[in-house]
């Protein structure tokens, strides 16, 4: 996760050295960012897009047709970010914002500039919109959180969990991430869920209906 707190100065230190690198190669060769409405840049969005989908040899369902888009754009909490060179877009992204949470949705970069890696700009300018807005946090790799929607069909146990977090807090979302220990396997088993809390900094964990704790740890005077 990203701090959202600390200058522009020092978010940018929170970026990995080459992501840095390629942020100050494109500042140096005049590229600017803006945040705009899907509708502003639809037409050159739509042309990156494709180009992108061609370029990546997609699957004929993510070649996603105008009326999608135009549906897309009238959400509340849609964004885009593009990338310019003078009067020409080089990568735009689309963004959702909602409770807290930014993420991204779909992008595109024009051909002749993948090399330069325009998008990286896009990170780092969503970076800094999320702290001036209500968004306080994301990845550090993409500056996003992708997220999962949960139904009361779909999970009740969940969805309650999610009811009771935003009756305390008001926000309707929950960060969640996979449950293992970087560098080994997502955990399998409850034997394996266990391990995971004990080589950890978890003080709780959810199995079943159950809830394990540690123990309190008593801080020598």
């Amino acid at each position: 996760m990203v701090d959202l707190e600390p200058s522009e100065l020092d978010l940018r230190k929170q970026i990995r050295r080459a992501f840095q690198q390629t942020l100050r190669k494109c500042q140096g060769l005049g590229y600017t960012v803006r945040m705009v409405s899907l509708v502003e840049v639809l037409d050159t969005f739509l042309e990156l897009y494709k180009q992108t989908m061609d370029r990546v040899q997609a699957k004929e369902s993510y070649y996603f047709d105008r009326d999608y888009f135009l549906s897309l754009a009238r959400l509340p909490g849609v964004h885009c970010c593009v990338i310019e060179s003078g009067s020409t877009v080089l990568s735009a992204s689309v963004f959702f914002e909602r409770n807290g949470i930014v993420n991204t949705h779909l992008g595109g970069t024009h051909i002749e500039y993948l090399s330069k890696s325009p998008g990286i700009m896009a990170m780092f300018e969503v970076m800094l919109w999320c702290r001036s807005s209500t968004s306080t946090n994301c990845h550090p790799e993409d500056a996003t959180i992708r997220p999962q929607i949960v139904t009361r069909e779909s999970n009740v146990s969940y969805h309650r969990v999610l009811e009771e977090f935003h009756k305390g807090t008001g926000r309707g979302t929950i960060l969640n991430t996979s449950l293992n220990i970087h560098g080994e396997p997502i955990v399998s088993s409850p034997d394996d869920a266990v391990s995971v809390m004990q080589r950890s900094g978890l003080h709780h964990l959810a199995l079943g209906y159950y809830l394990i704790s540690k123990p309190a740890v008593q801080k020598l005077s």
